[in-house]
C-alpha cells in the first residue's frame, strides 16, 4: 500500500509547497510592480522552474544583519530606469510529472504570457511601447516560446508583442542542444524543478525499507526533451532583429554548475557575461553589488542602443510595410511593354495555318472540355513555328495586353525568361509605386540582382520557385485575361508543368520539334510552304521588283521546289542572293548546274586563313555559325606548336579587318550562305566583320570532311572545339545578364552537340598536348536541353580534365550529378558527388556540394541519410551565415520536408514554423515564399492532428490571399477548399459544403471545370458528402409494431434525417460521376490511370455503403461499362 501511495505523496508535497508560496502573496499571471504615469517602456520579468515567483527577484542590504529581502525590481531597477513600467509573470512552476513541466509549463504557459501582456497593453493603449524581458533559467524558454507565438500570430494584438520586443536579458538560460552535442536540458529541469529533492526523499524512504517501484523517474524522458527543443527551433527565426544579453554562473551549486558557460545562450553579439553567483543566485543581488552593476550597465546600454538604432521602428515599419492590402495599382494596368522574340526582316502570312491557330486559341462555345486556349505547334527545325507564333502576336496586337516569350529548351532557360519578365513587370509598375515596394508586393525581391548571375544554379532554388509562382499568380488574376504566353522550342527533357498557368484567362502557344513534347492543347503540325507562299517569301527578302520579270518569278518557283519549300532555307537563299547581288535566275542556275566538288580550287588554296575557316566550319553543325567565333581571344594557355601559325594568321586577318574578304570569297564560291544582317543574338559577341554569321553549304561540308586525311580531320576537329569554347567563354565575359548568355548559347548548342557527337570519340585518342574544355560545351548543352550530350561532355571533362581548376572541376561534377539525377541515374550521381575533393574550396561551394548530396539521397528515397546530411548542413550554415540567412532557411525547409516524408510530423511542424517566421520577417506576410511556408505549416499540422492550429493557419492563408490576390483568384479558391477539409475533420459538413461550392464556383470561372484543381476539389466534396451521409444514419429507428408516443414524436425527425442522408449520398455519387466524365473527356490532361483512380473511389463507395445496397450490382456494372467505353475512346 505504501508503495502505491509513494507517487501521490510526492505530488501532494510539491503542490503543498507551491500553494504555500502563492498563499504567501505570490500571484500567478501578470503582475504590475510599478507603473509610473510617464512610462515609456515595459519591462517584464519571468522566473524559472521551482522558483518563488515574485520572490525570486530579491535583494538585501549586506551591511545590515536584520535586513529583510526586498524585490530589486522595485528597490533598484525602478530607480535606475524610472520611465519603465515593470511587471512580472508568475506561474506554478511545479508539476505532477516531468512531461507536465515540459509540455504544460515550459511550453504551455507562453501562450498565457502573450495573451495577458497583449490584453494589458490593449487596455491601457500602450500596444506599441517597447518591451524588454528579463528571464531567469528556463523562464527564458517560456519567453522564447512566447515570442514565437507572437511572431506567427495573425491578429495584431498578439503580433505586437514580438514586434515591440527590443531586447531580452537571459540569466542562466540554457541554449538548445543539437544531435551531435545534446544539451543538459533534462538535468536542468531535474535540478531546478524540485524533482531532484523528491528523488532524494524517495531514496531515503527506500533506505528505510519502503520500496517504490512507481516513483518519479530520475530523468525526464528523452522524447519529451527532444520535443521541447524542436518546438523552440523557430526562435532562431526571430534572433536577427532581437538584441540579447546572456549572463552565466561562475560559482558552482552543491552538485556543480547547473548551466555552465558552454551550455548557456549567447548574446546577440555572440558574447556571454559571467556573474559571481550560483545558478539560483544569478537574479539575487546584495544591493548594488558588482553583479547588479554589471547587469544594469549592459541592460541600460541595450535599451539605449535600441532607442538610437531604431530597432522598434524598423521592426514595426517592416510589418506595416508588408501589411496585407489589395494591390490596387496592379489591377489598373496589365499592359506590360514587350518586345517580340526573333524578329526578322521578312515573313509571309500562311493563311491556312494562321486560321487553324486562331480557331485553337479562340475556340467556339463548348468545343473544348478543358476550355483553355492552348496551341501546340510542332514540326522540324526551320518550318516556321516561331514565325507563326510571332505573326499571331502581331496580328492580334490590339487584343493582347502583353506577350511573355519563354525560351523553353531547359529548366535554366525557362527560369531566366521568368526572371526577365518579372524584372520587366517591376520596371513597369515602378512608375506608380517605389521599386522596393513593387518587388516586395509582387514577390520579386532582388530580381534585378538575380538576373546578373552567370550560372542559374548560383541562385537559391526556393527564391527561383517563388518568382515563378508569383508570376503565375499575377497571370491568373481574373481581371488579367488578355495575355499571350509563347513557350518556344520546348525540349522533351523539360518537365514544363510547373511553369504553365492553366487558366481560362490568356492564351498559350507551345513550339517544339517533337510532337509529344507537351500534353496540353490542340496540335498543329507545321508543314512545308505552298509554292505561292515560298515565292512570296523570297520576293519580300529580295530587292523591290526582283520578281517582276516572269523569268525571275519562274526561277524563284524553281528554287522553292529545289529547297522543298522549307521556309528557313528559302530565307537563307534570298539573303545570299541579296548579299552577292545576283539575280534569282543566276542563283537557280547554280543550284541546278552545281558540279561535284572534287577540289577546293586554287582560289581557296591561296589563302591559308580561308582554308582554315572553311575546314573548321565543316567540323561544326549545319546551323548558323557566328563570324565572331573566329575573332574571339584564345583561352589556351599554350597553343600547340603546329597551330601557332594558324592562330597568328587568324589574329592578323581580324586586326586588319580582312574577315569580310574571307566570308565574301566563300560566298562568291557558293560555299556558304549568309542570313539577314544583324537581327540575331550572334551579334552579341563583338566582331569587326560586317557579316554576323554564315551557314556552310551541305555539299561543301560533306566534301571537305571526306577529303581531309585522318590527321587533318583530327587537327581541325580539335580547332573547331577550341573555337567554340573560346567564343562561349568570351560571350560569357561580355554578357551582363543570364538571358544574354542564353541567347548566344542557343546559337552555339548545335555546334557543341556536333563537337561531342562527331568528334569526342576521335579526340579521346588525342595525345595530351592540351585538353579540350568539354565542361564549357557541356554547360551549353545542359542549358539548351541536350541532356545526353551534356552528360557526355561533363564525363569527358572529369575524365581528362587535369588542366581544369579545382573550382571548375567541382562545378562540372555538380552539373553532371544534377543531370544524372534528372535521368534517374541516382547511384552514379552519388558516386560523382562523393568523389569531389573538398579541400581548399570556399564555404559557399561546400554548401552547394552538401546540398547536392542531401538532395541526391532524398531523390533515391534514402530519407534517413538525407535527414542527417540536411541537419549537418543546416548547423554549418547557421554558424557561418546565421540562422536567418535565406540559404540556411532553405536548408531548414528541405529538412522539414524530409522529416514530413519520414512521418516525424512534430519535428517537421517545428521546422516549418521556423521557416514561416523567417520568411515573414524577411519578406512580409503576403510574399509567395511566406505563403508557401504558411501552407506547408498548416498542412503538416493537419497531418499531425493539430487541427486547431491547422484551421487557424488555413484561415490566415485564405484571408491573405483574398486581400492580395482577390476573392476570385484560383489560389484563393484552393486555400478555401483546404479549409473545407478542416470542417470535414470536425464533422461540420454543411460548412464544408458551402466552402467547397464557393471554391468550385471560383475555379469554374477562372481555371475551368477540367482543371486538376477543380476535379480534386470535386472529389474532396464527394468524400465530404459521403461522410455526411454516413453520419446521418438514424440510430433511434423504431421498427413497425413497436410504436409508442416517443417514437411517434421522433418520426418526423427520422424522416428528415433520412432525406438528408439520401441527398448526401446522391450528391457524392453525382460528384464522382461528373469527375469521371471530365477526366474521360479531357484526354490531353488526364491519363487512363487517373480516370481509373476516380472510378475506384466510386466503386468502393457503391460496395461499402449500405445506402446503395439495393442497386449496388447494377451501379457497379454501369460504372465498369463507362470505364470500358473510356478505354475504347482512348484506343480510337
Amino acid at each position: 500500500m505504501a508503495e502505491a501511495l509513494e507517487p501521490l505523496r510526492g505530488l501532494l508535497h510539491r503542490v503543498r509547497d507551491s500553494v504555500s508560496r502563492y498563499r504567501g502573496g505570490e500571484i500567478s499571471g501578470l503582475r504590475i510592480v510599478r507603473d509610473p504615469k510617464d512610462a515609456e517602456i515595459d519591462i517584464v520579468a519571468v522566473h524559472g522552474l521551482g522558483a518563488e515567483g515574485f520572490s525570486s527577484w530579491i535583494t538585501w542590504d549586506p551591511s545590515r544583519r536584520s535586513s529583510r529581502p526586498k524585490s530589486w525590481l522595485e528597490e533598484l531597477l525602478a530607480k535606475d530606469v524610472p520611465n519603465a513600467r515593470i511587471m512580472t509573470y508568475g506561474y506554478m512552476s511545479d508539476g505532477s510529472s516531468y512531461r507536465y513541466l515540459v509540455r504544460n509549463v515550459l511550453y504551455g504557459r507562453a501562450l498565457d504570457l502573450v495573451k495577458e501582456l497583449a490584453n494589458q497593453r490593449q487596455r491601457d493603449g500602450s500596444s506599441r511601447r517597447p518591451i524588454f524581458f528579463i528571464a531567469h533559467s528556463l523562464g527564458g524558454w517560456i519567453v522564447k516560446r512566447a515570442l514565437i507565438i507572437s511572431s506567427e500570430a495573425a491578429g495584431a494584438e498578439l503580433k505586437d508583442i514580438e514586434l515591440s520586443t527590443c531586447g531580452v536579458a537571459f540569466f542562466g538560460t540554457l541554449s538548445p542542444g543539437r544531435p551531435s552535442s545534446p544539451s543538459p536540458l533534462a538535468s536542468v529541469i531535474r535540478r531546478t524543478s524540485g524533482f531532484e529533492d523528491e528523488t532524494k526523499r524517495s531514496s531515503g524512504r527506500r533506505a528505510s525499507g519502503i520500496s517504490s517501484s512507481r516513483a518519479m523517474p530520475v530523468q525526464p524522458q528523452p522524447g519529451d526533451i527532444e520535443w521541447l527543443e524542436n518546438q523552440l527551433e523557430a526562435f532562431k527565426a526571430i534572433t536577427a532583429n532581437l538584441p540579447r544579453l546572456s549572463f552565466y554562473e561562475t560559482k558552482r551549486s552543491a552538485d556543480g554548475f547547473i548551466v555552465d558557460k558552454g551550455d548557456s545562450m549567447a548574446g546577440s553579439d555572440g558574447k556571454q557575461i559571467g556573474l559571481t553567483a550560483t545558478h539560483s543566485d544569478l537574479v539575487k543581488f546584495r544591493g548594488r553589488d558588482e553583479n547588479y552593476r554589471t547587469f544594469i550597465g549592459t541592460f541600460r546600454e541595450m535599451m539605449d542602443n535600441a532607442k538610437t538604432s531604431g530597432v522598434l521602428e524598423a521592426k514595426q515599419k517592416v510589418f506595416d510595410f508588408t501589411a496585407i492590402h489589395r494591390l490596387e495599382y496592379l489591377t489598373s494596368n496589365f499592359d506590360i511593354p514587350y518586345k517580340l522574340s526573333c524578329e526578322s526582316s521578312a515573313s509571309v502570312s500562311r493563311e491556312l495555318l494562321m486560321s487553324e491557330l486562331e480557331s485553337i486559341l479562340s475556340p467556339p462555345g463548348e468545343s473544348q472540355p478543358l476550355k483553355v486556349s492552348i496551341a501546340n505547334l510542332w514540326g522540324p527545325p526551320g518550318t516556321g513555328k516561331t514565325t507563326l507564333a510571332r505573326q499571331y502576336a502581331e496580328k492580334h496586337h490590339d487584343e493582347i495586353s502583353f506577350v511573355f516569350w519563354i525560351y523553353a529548351e531547359s529548366w535554366e532557360t525557362v527560369v531566366a525568361s521568368y526572371l526577365e519578365f518579372a524584372n520587366s513587370m517591376v520596371t513597369h509598375y515602378s512608375k506608380d509605386a517605389p521599386r522596393s515596394r513593387v518587388e516586395n508586393d509582387l514577390g520579386f525581391t532582388g530580381v534585378n540582382e538575380m538576373l546578373k548571375v552567370k550560372d542559374i544554379f548560383q541562385l537559391e532554388a526556393v527564391r527561383v520557385k517563388s518568382v515563378v509562382r508569383a508570376v503565375k499568380d499575377w497571370l491568373m488574376r481574373p481581371d488579367n485575361g488578355r495575355w499571350l504566353l509563347v513557350f518556344d522550342n520546348v525540349e522533351p527533357s523539360l518537365d514544363i508543368f510547373d511553369f504553365v498557368p492553366l487558366t481560362l484567362t490568356g492564351k498559350i502557344i507551345f513550339t517544339s520539334r517533337d510532337q509529344g513534347a507537351t500534353p496540353w492543347g490542340r496540335e498543329l503540325e507545321m508543314t512545308a510552304m505552298s509554292e505561292e507562299e515560298a515565292v512570296q517569301l523570297m520576293k519580300l527578302s529580295l530587292a523591290e521588283g526582283a520578281l517582276d520579270d516572269p523569268q525571275e518569278a519562274a526561277a524563284a518557283a524553281d528554287i522553292a521546289s529545289h529547297l522543298s519549300y522549307h521556309p528557313q532555307s528559302l530565307s537563307l537563299a534570298a539573303s545570299t542572293m541579296r548579299c552577292r547581288g545576283m539575280s534569282v535566275a543566276e542563283y537557280a542556275q547554280i543550284l541546278n548546274n552545281r558540279l561535284p566538288l572534287t577540289t577546293l580550287g586554287s582560289t581557296i588554296d591561296q589563302s591559308p586563313v580561308t582554308k582554315t575557316i572553311l575546314r573548321i566550319s565543316s567540323m561544326l553543325s549545319m546551323s548558323m555559325i557566328p563570324v565572331a567565333l573566329f575573332t574571339a581571344n584564345s583561352q589556351l594557355k599554350q597553343v600547340p606548336e603546329r597551330f601557332v601559325s594558324v592562330f597568328a594568321d587568324m589574329k592578323m586577318f581580324h586586326e586588319l579587318g580582312h574577315l569580310d574578304d574571307v566570308i565574301q570569297h566563300l560566298l562568291d564560291q557558293n560555299l556558304v550562305q549568309t542570313p539577314s544582317p544583324p537581327t540575331s543574338p550572334a551579334s552579341s559577341l563583338s566582331s569587326t566583320s560586317s557579316f554576323d554569321s554564315f551557314v556552310l553549304e551541305r555539299d561543301a561540308r560533306e566534301h571537305i570532311r571526306s577529303s581531309l586525311t585522318p590527321d587533318e580531320q583530327l587537327d581541325h576537329a580539335w580547332l573547331a572545339c577550341h573555337v567554340c569554347v573560346d567564343g562561349i567563354k568570351q560571350n560569357e565575359l561580355d554578357s551582363p545578364t543570364l538571358p544574354e548568355i542564353h541567347d548566344f548559347d542557343r546559337i552555339m548548342a548545335p555546334h557543341a552537340k556536333a563537337c561531342y557527337d562527331d568528334w569526342s570519340g576521335v579526340l579521346e585518342q588525342w595525345p595530351n598536348e592540351d585538353d579540350i574544355a568539354w565542361q564549357v560545351l557541356g554547360k551549353v548543352c545542359m542549358a539548351q536541353g541536350l541532356v545526353e550530350q551534356a552528360i557526355g561532355c561533363f564525363e569527358l571533362a572529369l575524365k581528362q580534365g587535369a588542366l581544369m581548376q579545382p573550382i571548375e572541376r567541382i562545378q562540372a561534377s555538380l552539373s553532371l550529378a544534377s543531370l544524372l539525377n534528372q535521368v534517374e541515374r541516382f547511384e552514379k550521381s552519388t558516386e560523382i558527388l562523393n568523389s569531389i575533393d573538398m579541400a581548399s574550396i570556399d564555404k559557399a561551394l561546400g554548401f552547394r556540394i552538401a546540398m547536392a548530396k542531401a538532395s541526391a539521397a532524398a531523390a533515391q528515397g534514402e530519407l534517413d541519410h538525407a535527414e542527417n546530411q540536411y541537419e549537418t548542413l543546416e548547423h554549418e550554415q547557421e554558424e557561418t551565415l546565421g540562422p536567418t540567412d535565406i540559404t540556411t532557411v532553405g536548408t531548414v525547409q528541405r529538412l522539414a520536408s524530409t522529416l514530413e516524408q519520414l512521418g516525424r510530423l512534430e519535428e517537421s511542424r517545428a521546422l516549418y514554423r521556423r521557416v514561416y517566421i523567417s520568411y515573414q520577417n524577411l519578406f512580409g506576410q503576403a510574399h509567395p515564399m511566406t505563403l508557401e511556408a504558411l501552407d506547408d505549416l498548416a498542412h503538416v499540422s493537419r497531418l499531425g492532428n493539430a487541427i486547431d492550429e491547422a484551421e487557424s493557419l488555413y484561415t490566415q492563408s485564405v484571408d491573405i490571399k483574398r486581400r492580395t490576390l482577390g476573392e476570385d483568384h484560383p489560389s484563393t479558391a484552393h486555400a478555401l477548399q483546404k479549409l473545407a477539409v478542416i470542417d470535414d475533420l470536425r464533422c461540420r459538413y454543411d460548412a464544408a459544403h458551402a466552402k467547397y461550392q464557393t471554391a468550385l464556383d471560383i475555379m469554374s470561372r477562372t481555371v475551368g471545370r477540367a482543371h486538376p484543381l477543380y476535379t480534386t476539389t470535386m472529389e474532396n466534396m464527394a468524400l465530404s458528402s459521403r461522410w455526411h451521409g454516413r453520419s446521418l444514419y438514424d440510430d433511434d429507428y423504431v421498427s413497425p409494431g413497436h410504436v409508442d408516443g416517443a417514437s411517434l414524436a421522433s418520426k418526423p425527425r427520422a424522416v428528415m434525417r433520412e432525406t438528408r442522408r439520401r441527398r448526401a449520398f446522391e450528391r457524392a455519387e453525382k460528384l464522382y460521376l461528373d469527375v469521371l466524365r471530365i477526366k474521360r473527356d479531357a484526354l490531353e490532361l488526364y491519363s487512363e490511370e487517373q480516370v481509373l483512380e476516380t472510378g475506384t473511389k466510386l466503386r468502393e463507395m457503391y460496395e461499402n455503403e449500405d445506402f446503395f445496397e439495393g442497386r449496388r450490382r447494377r451501379e457497379v456494372e454501369r460504372l465498369l461499362e463507362m470505364l470500358r467505353e473510356g478505354r475504347r475512346r482512348v484506343s480510337c
